[in-house]
């Protein structure tokens, strides 16, 4: 029982420093499904670990690929086609460890793959149905 109040409390933390999105993001990406874990992760300390980019210029694996573009280019980034951006994007995407969610595009800050939770070493209480948050 107290699992789940200590995750309830995170997902408040969350909800209160706006974080809530980025919160179901992390979770996601993680592949985590245990609460203690979930309530480990939603701690401060582990939510700067990562960056959330849901409603910057990088929010598909296209506007990722421009944005990469324009840094890059600069002005000259739009005589670019779009053709292709998706592609570029997905693969720039997969390079910089950025994993899509239902939230939005999550990286870790130091640039290292997100490490997923191997589920058949989690214990026997589970959440079942987190997508749905």
């Amino acid at each position: 029982m107290q699992e789940l109040n200590d995750f309830a409390q995170m997902m408040d933390f969350a909800l209160e420093r706006g974080e809530l999105a980025k919160y179901k993001a992390i979770l996601l990406a993680t592949g985590c499904r245990d609460v203690s874990q979930a309530a480990e992760l939603g701690k401060y300390r582990w939510m700067e670990e990562y960056r959330f980019l849901p409603y910057q210029d990088e929010r598909d694996p296209a506007e990722y690929g421009a944005a990469w573009l324009k840094k890059k280019l600069g002005e000259d980034a739009r005589l670019v086609p779009d053709q292709g951006l998706e592609e570029l994007g997905r693969c720039l995407m997969e390079r910089d460890h950025v994993q899509e969610t239902d939230y939005g595009p999550i990286q870790r800050v130091d640039g290292q793959p997100i490490q997923r939770f191997d589920q058949k070493q989690l214990p026997d209480f589970q959440m079942d149905g987190m997508g749905g948050m």
